[in-house]
């Protein structure tokens, strides 16, 4: 009951998927199919060139979440394990509706066909749909192959798909050698174990031998009998007899074996996002490991027949016609540094037992038992020899392929600008925000704040010179003297001139001002408010300052007093860079331009083409293309 195929069925379109609803809905209880669904829950369901149009394969793909996530008491019954969606004039908006389908049937589908159908991201609401789309593949992990072939995709559809790739968690295999070294270092543990228990009852029975001398042999040979059954005396410990538990990672679009890309009009900017994920992407012999076998037939064929292409392994990119030279030879190149093997083992390679960038095999070839030590010596020379020449070899790749991105890169800032790519548009949107809200150089201490004027009045009083006021004054100002005396005349003080000017200050105690001939004078002066203002020295004011800008906290003269974590975050907001820009290259576009150096690094290219300037700053802050994990 688990295959529903419905090719030989006369009807198509709107109630084609109208009847797989129906059918589909059948398997949830109290239906009289229940029963034979939960026995048999494992779905396949084939209706490849039946026209269903958008709507069809929306009534399709309701009822496959409703039996998917229907779980009652006695079990599942729906286990989507194959979807075969070919020619059925799907587009952008059946993904729409596909990606809760991948999501729920994350631990089941193994095989997904949505070929030969119209799908074909342009406007941004295409691109947000094919994002969720993509992103509903981040835990299945048993999916085998996703076709797309037939699709004309475009430009921004690659590069999304780098974007996931990229954001999504690098694989971690648990090889075989892995699982040897595991097995060793827990064995060697436990015999340590095993060692420091012993000695430890060794000098408890020698402890208790001083106290109970008399029945020493009695106490020995029971001991002996009980040591004998334990399973510390034996000469080697017991290993677990379940699985090592050793963490592997193998689920999303890292872990899927065959990509099927033919006929998507693919460009040369296609290739060069494509390219980054063929130098990540592991080869299909790695992945089908951990993967459930496919069963004979069709599928398993068309499998035998991708493995069969020398040029492009797993990610099957030809034929496509739209494919420009530069392209070409861009993924040519990717795929030959991901088949750069750095151990000489082709037999262990395929049969996936080891990493492409794993160990080298030359202890291996150095430690063979019926070799003589010349012989040894040359073996070894000429194993170092041929891993010098590997390494060569694959830097002169790397090189080529730096190159030939390089180009196509160039090529793609001149024709279509930097607005033709998201992370190109967004990192110079990040660049102009941050020359705006850069004000000063960094770390640069504040200025002295300029001292407050008084609280009180400070008036210079023109005429005669006051005379320094001595420490036993003729007419002593203090709070016992009697308010009511009159005060001393102005021309009672002395004429002399100080040698340090004073200052005289007045407290008015009055709000009400006195007027003579129309002109404002000041109010009555209490003598007890009255007190001279000595001049401050300092012996050294640059200290002072020096001290008062040491002892005060300052951070990065930015606007508003923000931290820099502050604005990178507000600038990622304003500018977009969520999910497109990596921390690291928000940070490295900050830098660079809140960084005045950079201003003559970049008028030394003023000479050259904008889509070159726009180049070099790219590449200077690591923006050139999306950040990948592992």
């Amino acid at each position: 009951m688990g295959k529903l195929n419905y090719i030989n069925r006369k009807i198509d379109g709107l109630r084609l998927g109208q009847v797989v609803n129906k059918d589909l809905t059948k398997r949830i209880p109290p239906h009289t199919s229940s029963k034979a669904a939960i026995r048999d829950p494992v779905i396949e369901l084939d209706v490849s060139g039946k026209d269903l149009t958008d709507e069809g394969f929306l009534e399709v793909a309701s009822a496959l979440v409703g039996a998917i996530t229907y779980d009652g008491d006695q079990g599942r019954v729906a286990r989507l394990e194959e979807l075969c969606l070919r020619s059925n004039q799907l587009t952008i908006a059946s993904l729409q509706a596909l990606a809760p389908v991948i999501q729920v049937s994350c631990s089941d589908l193994r095989d997904l066909d949505i070929s030969d159908n119209q799908i074909a991201i342009s406007s941004d609401a295409d691109v947000a749909i094919w994002e969720d789309f993509l992103t509903s593949f981040r835990t299945c992990c048993v999916l085998r192959r996703i076709d797309l072939s037939g699709n004309a995709l475009g430009d921004r559809a690659f590069e999304v798909m780098l974007r996931v790739y990229a954001k999504e968690e690098p694989l971690n295999f648990a090889s075989p050698s892995d699982l040897v070294e595991a097995h060793h270092e827990e064995q060697s543990s436990t015999t340590e174990f095993v060692g420091v228990t012993r000695k430890t009852k060794k000098l408890s029975l020698g402890s208790n031998s001083g106290d109970n001398t008399g029945d020493e042999g009695h106490h020995k040979r029971k001991v002996s009998k009980q040591e004998s059954t334990s399973p510390e005396k034996t000469s080697l410990p017991a290993l677990p007899v379940g699985p090592l538990l050793i963490h592997t990672t193998t689920r999303g679009l890292r872990s899927v074996p065959y990509f099927i890309l033919r006929d998507t009009t693919m460009t040369d900017i296609c290739a060069l996002h494509l390219s980054y994920i063929i130098a990540h992407h592991h080869k299909p012999n790695q992945l089908l490991t951990r993967v459930p076998p496919a069963k004979a037939g069709p599928h398993a064929q068309q499998l035998i027949e991708y493995d069969t292409q020398s040029q492009c392994q797993g990610i099957i990119y030809l034929p496509n016609a739209t494919l420009g030279n530069s392209g070409l030879k861009v993924l040519e190149l990717a795929d030959t540094i991901r088949d750069m093997p750095l151990d000489g083992t082709a037999e262990e390679d395929a049969e996936g037992l080891h990493t492409p960038r794993k160990s080298s095999t030359i202890p291996r070839r150095a430690s063979a038992p019926l070799v003589s030590s010349s012989k040894r010596r040359q073996s070894l020379m000429s194993a170092e020899d041929i891993l010098q020449a590997e390494k060569a070899v694959s830097a002169h790749n790397v090189n080529n392929l730096d190159r030939a991105r390089s180009r196509i890169q160039g090529d793609a800032l001149q024709e279509a600008g930097p607005l033709s790519n998201d992370l190109w548009r967004v990192a110079l949107r990040v660049l102009c925000l941050g020359r705006d809200i850069q004000v000063q150089e960094k770390k640069e201490p504040p200025p002295v704040p300029k001292a407050k004027a008084p609280v009180i009045k400070t008036l210079s009083v023109p005429g005669p010179r006051l005379k320094p006021l001595t420490p036993k004054p003729s007419m002593p100002l203090t709070s016992e003297r009697d308010a009511n005396k009159p005060v001393v005349p102005w021309g009672k003080f002395s004429q002399k001139s100080s040698s340090s000017p004073q200052t005289l200050t007045i407290c008015p105690t009055s709000s009400q001002q006195v007027t003579f001939g129309g002109r404002e004078r000041l109010p009555p002066v209490d003598p007890r408010n009255i007190r001279t203002q000595a001049p401050v020295h300092t012996a050294n004011p640059s200290r002072a300052v020096s001290l008062s800008a040491k002892n005060k906290i300052y951070r990065t003269r930015l606007p508003c007093g923000f931290s820099e974590g502050v604005w990178r975050r507000i600038i990622g907001l304003a500018a977009g860079a969520e999910g497109i820009m990596s921390e690291d290259q928000q940070r490295s576009m900050l830098s660079w331009a809140m960084n005045r150096k950079t201003l003559s690094k970049e008028s030394e290219i003023l000479g050259l083409t904008l889509a070159s300037q726009i180049w070099r700053v790219l590449e200077g802050t690591g923006c050139l293309t999306y950040d990948m994990d592992g």
